[in-house]
C-alpha cells in the first residue's frame, strides 16, 4: 500500500494530465505563467514589491 503522505504535486499533475480538458489548460497557462513569472524577476532584480 502506498503512503498518501508521499502524493505529490507532480504525482497529481501526472493523474490530472490524463484529462484532455485539463491537458489543455494546463497548457494554455504556459503563457500565462510565463508572463507572471517575468513580472516577478523583474521586480525583484529592481527591489520593489
Amino acid at each position: 500500500m502506498k503512503n498518501k503522505l508521499s502524493y505529490t504535486f507532480q504525482n497529481h499533475l501526472k493523474d490530472s494530465l490524463k484529462d484532455p480538458q485539463f491537458k489543455i489548460a494546463w497548457k494554455n497557462s504556459q503563457v500565462e505563467y510565463d508572463l507572471a513569472s517575468a513580472l516577478i524577476k523583474k521586480r525583484l532584480s529592481q527591489k520593489i514589491s
